[in-house]
């Protein structure tokens, strides 16, 4: 019996030839990573998933990174939501995104609905006063800005 004669010669020795994860099974050879919910092929393997995923947790756990993206998230919040109502989802959205936990998005989007309210008054100036007493339109208004930040926010809960 000679060495290429032998079962082992046969198993791959380098592990270029072994494929992409390096693991094999019982049979020597090497089935693809699979997520077990969708079934989809080499789920989580790609470069730019891993970077993504490695900037997102740099923004949640570096407090000096996580206030500048935080300051950015709700400044560009606050601009859309001056341009459009769905600005308020998006602020939202951004704010959940650099939040460390789920509830943390939740309460960040609640803060920042409470921030955009505080601008709005501000803006009225006098006037707003007046616009406090225009009930029950009112109530739409204060439901819409702390109500949409929050669902926005809710994006953290997205894996």
């Amino acid at each position: 019996m000679t060495a290429s004669d032998s079962p082992a010669a046969d198993e791959p020795t380098d592990e270029s030839e072994r494929g992409t994860d390096g693991n094999g099974n019982e049979n020597g050879n090497v089935e693809p990573a699979t997520d077990e919910r969708t079934g989809e092929a080499n789920v989580g393997t790609r470069t730019s998933d891993r970077q993504h995923q490695d900037g997102l947790e740099r923004v949640r756990t570096d407090s000096t990174v996580h206030a500048v993206a935080l300051f950015v998230a709700v400044a560009v919040g606050l601009a859309l939501s001056w341009l459009h109502w769905l600005g308020l989802i998006v602020g939202g959205a951004l704010v959940g995104l650099v939040s460390a936990t789920p509830k943390r998005a939740v309460l960040g989007g609640l803060g920042f609905g409470v921030l955009v309210l505080a601008v709005f008054a501000a803006t009225l100036g006098d006037s707003a006063v007046v616009a406090a007493e225009t009930t029950p339109i009112v109530y739409v208004a204060v439901g819409a800005a702390l109500g949409l930040p929050v669902f926005g926010s809710l994006i953290r809960l997205v894996r």
